[in-house]
């Protein structure tokens, strides 16, 4: 599969405060040659201190800033019409799945689901964790069921509008439990079998803690 004639964007999300997360995120871009093709750019990510939460959004302010930044790229993707959207957060660790032998790298994961992802697809998580086991359907991809965190995930034109369309139909959920509900209805959303992206151990701003 190419994207030759295909337009693509890539967007990293990353609050105005946390410096420490840029520093991490640019340095996983420069360590992939996939990221690096991709070229991703910045996106102010909205914090409880710039973003309003409404009175009837009963998760954290935190949650509703991260929703928020997530709705605002695919918002943006659907308007420029773009075929291919990849979305990543500012904690991503590619390095310690890299050394592992058994885990193939990012880039390797990547560009042998590019090749083969089945027609019709309109998402792929690249990191992650399985709450329910997920179905194979060839080797190397599973199709997503109960899975949650969404740390890189790729997107098709057409599951970026599906993405958008099943999250602001849950509008008091949190995004990535909105994702889990959209995976039950839609078998078009996979993972590659061993999940290749990781996230540092630093605090979390939306949670209030720190993630590991």
């Amino acid at each position: 599969m190419s994207t030759l004639n295909h337009k693509r964007a890539a967007y990293f999300i990353n609050l105005d405060s946390r410096t420490d997360r840029l520093l991490n995120v640019q340095e996983q871009i420069r360590s992939s040659r996939v990221l690096t093709d991709w070229n991703p750019q910045r996106w102010s990510a909205f914090s409880p201190a710039n973003t309003a939460k409404p009175s009837w959004y009963h998760q954290s302010h935190g949650y509703w800033a991260s929703k928020a930044s997530h709705l605002a790229i695919l918002e943006k993707g659907i308007i420029d019409e773009v075929d291919y959207l990849m979305v990543i957060e500012d904690d991503i660790d590619l390095a310690s799945t890299s050394e592992d032998p058994i885990i193939p790298s990012f880039d390797d994961t990547f560009e042998y689901l590019w090749e083969r992802l089945p027609q019709g697809w309109m998402g792929v998580q690249f990191g992650g964790y399985h709450i329910s086991p997920p179905s194979q359907i060839m080797p190397g991809i599973v199709r997503l069921w109960r899975f949650f965190e969404c740390p890189l995930a790729l997107y098709s034109k057409a599951g970026i509008r599906r993405v958008w369309d099943a999250v602001t139909a849950e509008p008091n959920t949190v995004f990535d439990w909105g994702l889990m509900t959209l995976y039950h209805a839609e078998p078009h959303f996979f993972a590659p079998e061993m999940l290749p992206v990781r996230q540092i151990s630093s605090y979390s701003d939306n949670e209030g803690y720190i993630n590991h």
